[in-house]
């Protein structure tokens, strides 16, 4: 009688596990295929600078970002107090990863508590920005050597 049903128990098995292996390499799949991010018009939120994660204090109100806007070329952020603001070369930029670079950057002027992370640290990142990469939801940005220098990921509200 084991003779009679071991053959399709085997046959059986080998669907099963035949399954599982498809889901597998589809589920790798996916996430070899997930979509970038788009550098422009994102929100991009702060998460590490000089290779230290960053988090937010407790008395500040909003977190550290920026959103780069196609329409007009402009950047837009937070730094951790002040409100920033300035331009961007949107004609050199590419999908995935490229050059940029931004103009002098202007902010506003508010009084705030000292900080564990100073505001201009933040926004040195982007006066020695010259190049990015986006990996799927991060984005890095580089200065001419190379070197990372923040890494932030997009946000959707």
């Amino acid at each position: 009688m084991f003779k009679k049903y071991s053959g399709s128990f085997c046959l059986v098995l080998a669907l099963t596990l035949s399954g599982c292996v498809s889901t597998k390499l589809a589920t790798d799949e996916t996430k070899a295929t997930a979509p970038l991010a788009n550098l422009t018009n994102t929100y991009w939120k702060l998460v590490q600078l000089d290779g230290t994660n960053v988090v937010m204090a407790p008395e500040q109100k909003y977190e550290r970002h920026f959103t780069l806007h196609s329409n007009d070329g402009r950047i837009t952020g937070f730094s951790g107090c002040n409100r920033f603001f300035g331009q961007f070369n949107k004609k050199a930029i590419t999908v995935g990863s490229g050059n940029l670079q931004f103009s002098a950057l202007g902010a506003t002027q508010m009084a705030c508590p000292d900080e564990k992370l100073n505001e201009q640290s933040v926004l040195n990142v982007f006066a020695n920005t010259t190049a990015y990469k986006i990996t799927a939801e991060s984005l890095a940005l580089f200065n001419q050597d190379g070197v990372e220098l923040a890494s932030f990921t997009a946000v959707y509200f």
